[in-house]
């Protein structure tokens, strides 16, 4: 079954909802007025581990990305995503130099934009392997992006971050969070958004298929006490088991 036709049948899915859109509609309105705003995590957006060794390899791991990648939910970015992705992937015999580049309530349309100005203004020291990780899809899901376009940005995303790695640099999508499960979002509002966010990545998992990309599934289920306080984005401890997951995805690729 190709990947257009799978996505137009996913689309009757949402019959069930069509007697409750009206609720659905009021419900995104509310939570968006009421949800807690919580802050970008502060500190630098870079960093290497381990930090008092220096192994023979290296690995720079760029992370582009959204809110969770900003590290939302935390005070440190220090204790965000992509660093403890980095600390899990570390050893004695590997260096991760991490970048996060993210901004919170980005679409990928915008990141585009975003990356252009950080690549303009720094230059990548050469590393022996490089890892290219994209996370995104919340805020494409929430503002209802259509699949085509979805698609087209994200091939303009790889294709200008590529022109600034190594020529073999993996390229790794993580998950879009299942937002069924966010404890922010009511029913039946949470199903909507469940399933939207479902299509996206059914879409990322057809590019990746298609261009020998690699897509990381959260292996875990998602638990209310991983959460931070707007019920929207992970705590410390939903940050650290989700980059573990990740980054268990990415040792098969080393």
């Amino acid at each position: 079954m190709t990947s257009r036709l799978t996505l137009l049948l996913s689309y009757l899915l949402y019959l069930p909802l069509l007697p409750v859109l009206p609720w659905i509609i009021y419900q995104g309105k509310t939570v968006k007025r009421d949800t807690l705003r919580l802050p970008e995590a502060s500190g630098i957006r870079s960093g290497t581990e381990p930090k008092l060794q220096q192994p023979a390899h290296s690995l720079l791991l760029r992370h582009i990305g959204e809110s969770t990648v900003a590290g939302v939910g935390i005070s440190s970015i220090s204790n965000g995503l992509t660093a403890c992705i980095a600390r899990a992937l570390a050893s004695e015999q590997l260096a991760v130099q991490w970048q996060a580049i993210a901004q919170s309530g980005i679409r990928a349309a915008q990141l585009n934009e975003l990356i252009a100005e950080e690549d303009k203004a720094a230059e990548q020291a050469p590393h022996q392997k490089a890892l290219l990780l994209i996370t995104l899809g919340v805020n494409d899901t929430t503002g209802l992006t259509p699949a085509h376009q979805w698609r087209r940005q994200l091939s303009r995303l790889i294709q200008h971050e590529k022109t600034y790695l190594p020529a073999e640099t993996q390229v790794i999508f993580t998950q879009v969070p299942p937002m069924q499960d966010f404890p922010a979002l009511p029913a039946p509002l949470n199903r909507f958004l469940g399933l939207r966010a479902w299509q996206l990545d059914k879409q990322i998992r057809h590019l990746c298929r298609k261009q020998g990309w690699h897509h990381a599934a959260i292996s875990l289920p998602l638990q209310p006490q991983w959460m931070a306080e707007d019920g929207y984005h992970p705590n410390a401890e939903g940050y650290a088991r989700w980059g573990e997951g990740v980054a268990d995805s990415i040792r098969t690729l080393l």
